[in-house]
């Protein structure tokens, strides 16, 4: 994974949250082994709920998240629906393309 870019690194000590499945290898890398390899507690969803999604965020201090566009679009619209306090989430991380490496 790209810590560099993600703003992760072992000083960080953020709070990380993924939204995508652990079922193949290259989300389990990103999404697991890289951040956790650099100090960073990961908070992960076991079911996708866009308005669960925003309240573990929130109440996790959460500082980079990881999701799918069409999942950054339902955060959104869940958001505006039932608007939170702004947390202190300063990277919003979408995955490469199926099969990048």
């Amino acid at each position: 994974p790209n810590t560099l870019h993600a703003g992760l690194d072992p000083r960080s000590r953020a709070t990380a949250f993924t939204a995508l499945p652990l079922a193949t290898l290259p989300s389990l890398l990103h999404t697991m082994v890289g951040p956790l390899t650099h100090g960073t507690t990961v908070v992960l969803q076991d079911v996708w709920d866009p308005e669960t999604a925003l309240d573990l965020m929130a109440s996790a201090d959460v500082r980079a998240a990881l999701a799918t566009p069409a999942q950054w679009a339902e955060l959104v619209a869940a958001q505006e629906q039932r608007p939170r306090p702004p947390g202190r989430l300063q990277h919003a991380l979408l995955p490469g393309r199926a099969g990048a490496t």
